[in-house]
This record gives structure tokens, sequence and C-alpha cells, in this order.
């Protein structure tokens, strides 16, 4: 995976994150591998399942018995609004922004965080005035002059459960995302997960455009 995500840094456009990651604290777990990837489109995600590297790839995994369990795939998307026509996250967008700094973070701090909402989509688009403070403040604190350490920050909406929210957050270190979370508050009426807290150990989370 790690050749294929070399192979997508370089010869993918299309492919905007390919990361490979393992849990940060869980020291018994040895055997859990995620993936974060994102594709401008779904043609770019079928270019890029077409690629012989990827055709390798399967191949290998295909040929022997290599999973204790199978793989569990979410597909995110961005929100969409009930006055857009757009159905794609810009760099302009008041739910996500990702620091050029995170190209060349060391340890980056990767958390995922799944909120689900009683109320279903309804209650999940009602919150976007939350969500749009909460990416505004991660980016620019209470002074924008000083930095908050969150390098990258995306809120998506599962495209399977309307009702659930997946939040993608990069810090420098644990200090910054101990510091930015506090500050966010804490909504009513939703479920929250429990923090998934990894390490970078290949791949890329970033990637000029």
């Amino acid at each position: 995976m790690t050749n294929v995500s070399k192979n997508a840094f370089v010869n993918e456009p299309g492919v905007h994150q390919f990361a490979l990651l393992t849990p940060r604290y869980n020291e018994s777990d040895t055997t859990s591998l995620y993936s974060i990837e994102r594709y401008t489109d779904d043609a770019a995600f079928q270019s890029h399942l077409n690629t012989s590297i990827v055709a390798d790839m399967f191949k290998w995994i295909n040929s022997t018995n290599i999973y204790q369990a199978d793989p569990t795939v979410y597909q995110l998307g961005p929100f969409v609004e009930a006055n857009s026509t757009s159905s794609s996250i810009s760099p302009s967008s008041p739910y996500e922004f990702t620091l050029p700094e995170l190209a060349t973070a060391e340890d980056p701090f990767v958390v995922v965080r799944q909120v689900d909402y009683a109320g279903g989509a309804a209650a999940a688009n009602a919150s976007l005035p939350y969500w749009r403070t909460v990416v505004a403040r991660a980016r620019d604190g209470d002074d924008a002059k000083i930095p908050t350490g969150t390098l990258a920050y995306s809120v998506f909406q599962s495209a399977d459960e309307a009702g659930r929210v997946f939040i993608l957050a990069v810090y420098a270190d644990e200090a910054a995302y101990r510091q930015n979370t506090a500050a966010e508050g804490r909504e009513e009426g939703i479920e929250l997960s429990q923090p998934l807290f990894l390490k970078l150990r290949g791949g890329f989370l970033y990637k000029a455009s």
C-alpha cells in the first residue's frame, strides 16, 4: 500500500490523500490498519483502481487470507446546503481547511470522530452553523495571528447515514488537540463516539494542487 500511495502522489493528480495509519495508543492492537483516501470525484477513484500497481496489490490480497475480518469502508461526502448546487468541498469551504505545513509535519496527531444525531438528517443539517464556527476557530483561533496548532480540519457527512457526521482533524501534537477540543464546546442531542487517535505510518495527508 505504501507503493500504491507513492504512485498516487507522483502520477495521480486526482488522488489528494492516501494515508496509512495505525492506532496511536492501543499497543495491544498490532493488526489494525486504517487508510484515509480522498479523490476529486468517482472518475478519479475508478482511474486509481485501474492502475496496474493497484491491480497487483489486489492480486496479492486475493491470493491469500490476510484479513481477520472484511475491511470496513466509510464513504464520506461534503455537506450540501439547501440553497447550494455544489456537491464538493472546495478550498474555500466553511467546513474544512488544510494548511501547507501539514506536508512537512514529522508526526501529525490524527484524530477521527463520529457524531450521530438523534434527529437524523434534519438535525445534522441544522448543525451546520455550529460546524462552521468550529472550523473557523480551529483555523484562526481567537486571534488570527496566533496559530492554533490545527493543521487540517474537515467535517463530512456520511454517504450511508444522513444523520451521521465524521470529523477528520490533524494537529501538530496532542497538546494542540486537547486545547482545541476543549474550545469547541458541546452540542446537545448527539451521540459522540470515542475519538480514534491515529499515527501516520506511510502515504500522505497533503498534496499541493
